[in-house]
This record gives C-alpha cells, sequence and structure tokens, in this order.
C-alpha cells in the first residue's frame, strides 16, 4: 500500500481513444472567470456569478518512431495532432483523458486505475516542435475544453495499451533529421543547430443567449486568421561572404524600392522512414539574428526567422 500521491508513472493520457507516448508533463488550468457586482452606497457586493468555465491543457512530449516489426498496441509515437491546418483548427470534438493510478503501484495498468478526468469538444490551441543537436524531437500542444468530467464513462481505459510488449518507440534525434529547409538566405551547407516550430490558432468563440457553454461547432469556435506560424533555424556563423548576404539598398529614386527582399518560399522538415514530416508553405523570411560569440568560447549563430501564412501540413504515425 503506498501513499497515494501522484507522479509521473501514476498517470496515462489518451488522446481520440489512443493513448500518447513519450509524455513528458502535463497541466491542466481551469478559470471559472467570477465576476463581481458592486453596489452603490455600500462595501458590500451586490453579488458573485460565475461564467463559463474553461480548461487550458498543455502537454510536453519526446517523439518517437515505433519500430514497425516490434511496435505493439495503438499508442501515438510520432506528433498527436496531424492534418492540414485547416483541418486541425476546425476539429472542435476532440476526447482528451487523464488516467490516476490508484496507488502508487508499478506503472498504469487496468487493475489499477482509479480516478479519470475526461474532456470533450476539445480544440487545439497551438503547436509547436523544437530540437537542437544536443537533445530529442519535442512537440508542446496547448488545448481549450468548456467540458471537463470525473469518471463519466467518456474514457475506457480497458481498450488502450499503455503498457505495450516489445519496442515502445525510438526518440528522434538529430541523426533521424531526414532534410529540413533553411530558405535561400541562408548558404548552402551550413551547420544547423537549433529548428524551431510554432502554429498558433487562438481559437475564439461566439457567446449566444440561452447558454454560459461554448458549442463546439464550427459555427461558434473558430481560430484567429490569419494563421501565422514561425517557422526559425540556428546556424553557426561562419567567416565567410555566403554567411552576409542578406544586404540590402536603397535604389529607384521616385518608389524608394528596396532591393533583394526576401521571396515567399515553401518550408520543410522530414524525419526519416516517414516518421513525421512539416509543410509550411507561403513563408517569408522576417528576420536575421547574430548573436553569441562572447567571451565565454560559445559560438557565433544566424539564426533565420520566417513567418508563414495559412498553410501547412502534418504527418506522422
Amino acid at each position: 500500500m503506498g501513499n497515494k500521491r501522484v507522479f509521473y508513472a501514476c498517470q496515462g493520457l489518451s488522446l481520440d481513444g489512443r493513448p500518447l507516448y513519450g509524455v513528458q508533463n502535463l497541466s491542466i488550468s481551469t478559470d471559472h472567470n467570477t465576476n463581481v457586482v458592486e453596489n452603490w452606497g455600500q462595501l458590500t457586493i451586490s453579488g458573485v456569478y460565475a461564467d463559463t468555465p474553461k480548461s487550458n491543457i498543455s502537454f510536453s512530449r519526446i517523439l518517437g518512431s515505433g519500430n514497425p516489426d516490434e511496435r505493439q498496441g495503438g499508442g501515438i509515437y510520432g506528433p498527436a495532432i496531424t492534418g492540414s491546418l485547416t483541418g486541425i483548427c476546425t476539429n472542435h470534438e476532440r476526447q482528451l483523458c487523464v488516467f490516476f493510478t490508484a496507488d502508487t503501484e508499478e506503472g498504469i495498468g487496468e487493475s489499477s486505475v482509479g480516478n479519470v478526468i475526461g474532456f470533450k469538444d476539445v480544440s487545439v490551441d497551438s503547436i509547436s516542435y523544437s530540437i537542437n543537436v544536443d537533445g530529442f524531437l519535442t512537440e508542446d500542444v496547448q488545448m481549450i475544453a468548456y467540458h471537463k468530467m470525473n469518471d463519466s464513462g467518456l474514457c475506457d481505459f480497458s481498450a488502450l495499451d499503455f503498457i505495450p510488449s516489445g519496442i515502445k518507440g525510438i526518440p528522434i534525434r538529430r541523426q533521424h533529421i531526414q532534410s529540413f529547409s533553411v530558405g535561400e538566405k541562408a548558404p548552402t551547407g551550413a551547420v544547423i543547430t537549433d529548428l524551431n516550430i510554432t502554429i498558433p490558432f487562438n481559437i475564439q468563440t461566439v457567446e449566444e443567449f440561452g447558454t454560459a457553454f461554448s458549442r463546439h461547432s464550427n459555427r461558434y469556435r473558430y481560430a484567429t486568421f490569419p494563421i501565422v506560424s514561425n517557422y526559425s533555424v540556428t546556424a553557426l556563423y561562419q567567416n565567410t561572404p555566403e554567411f552576409d548576404n542578406y544586404l540590402f539598398s536603397e535604389s529607384g529614386i521616385a518608389c524608394n524600392i528596396i532591393e533583394n527582399l526576401p521571396q515567399e518560399e515553401s518550408l520543410s522538415v522530414s524525419v526519416c522512414s516517414n516518421t513525421m514530416g512539416i509543410d509550411l508553405g507561403h513563408c517569408i523570411l522576417q528576420s536575421v539574428d547574430y548573436g553569441g560569440g562572447d567571451t565565454g568560447g560559445g559560438s557565433a549563430t544566424l539564426t533565420y526567422n520566417y513567418n508563414c501564412y495559412n498553410s501547412g501540413l502534418i504527418t506522422g504515425n
């Protein structure tokens, strides 16, 4: 008999009926949006009421590549959310379940599940990916929900395989990145040390008379357009002319035209064995940042930041 404390091995997380592997942390913030009505002539309040409750759920994962020969269970190794950006931001019917063991037993299993928290009609608010030469490919997902339930029958643990036998996945590191785009302004053969992608949807809701809750259809819940994704790559700076190719000058006396402006590009990242792919179209270079090279012995770097508008596709298994 343990002390019923909750730690990493006592929790399980599933999305749309499939367990998520590689979860590193989970946080849930529920806001009841309490409002106070004050009264003229008195220091006391006239009333207190709670508006639409809202839960913000965020989790971080290390993505992996499942071994197709030994992979067991129907869990998610790669990206939790896949599809076109338009499809992702218009799907407001996802189900997210959090499982807790009844005691501090070894791992989470069907016979040990105690409390279950379920969220229905969940929307994806943002997705981000990051990797550097020393770490793993990580995924951070933020979701919002207006329906939070405790052990309501929404989540069937018996149908999930949180503890599959065999290999549970190979964490994705720098050697697994098969190809990626750095844009035309970055020199060919540049040594890339960091790669970051952020896709914000900024989901909004339409309130209506007759209910305090947000409806989950596209008529009442929507993303803020344009969807501006950020694609950022950092390269080691080298003292060659190719690394100073983002130069511009004024020409055209009448119209003050700036030459050599960045052009629209399509950027992508591909992980080996088709485990995962991210394609972002309509991207334009926004800034080039120089830094590093300090007295502590750090290398100088150039970071290329792109904004990509209203297009993209995430694939994976």
